[in-house]
C-alpha cells in the first residue's frame, strides 16, 4: 500500500537526518569544549564539561530518534511483504 511506502520513506529520511544531527552535536560539543577564554590569568578552557555534556546529550537524543526510525522502517518492510 502507498501508506506503507510513504511511512518507510519518511522514516528513512528522519533516520538520515538524525545521523547528520548526531555528527553536528558531536562537533558542537568539541567546539564548546575546546573554546579558549583569555582572562587576567591567561588562556583557559572553562567549558570542557559543558562541551562534553552537549556532545553526550545530543548524541543520546539522536540515537533515540534513529532507533525509532529504524523500528518504523522495519515494521513497514514487514507490512510491505505481508508478514
Amino acid at each position: 500500500p502507498p501508506s506503507v511506502t510513504r511511512a518507510s520513506t519518511v522514516a528513512g529520511i528522519v533516520e538520515g537526518a538524525s545521523w547528520i544531527a548526531l555528527i553536528l552535536w558531536v562537533i558542537a560539543g568539541i567546539v564548546v569544549a575546546t573554546r579558549t577564554d583569555y582572562g587576567i590569568d591567561g588562556p583557559t578552557h572553562p567549558h570542557i564539561d559543558l562541551g562534553i555534556g552537549i556532545a553526550i546529550g545530543g548524541s543520546i537524543n539522536c540515537l533515540m530518534i534513529i532507533m525509532v526510525a529504524a523500528y518504523i522502517k522495519a515494521k513497514m518492510e514487514l507490512a510491505r511483504i505481508g508478514r
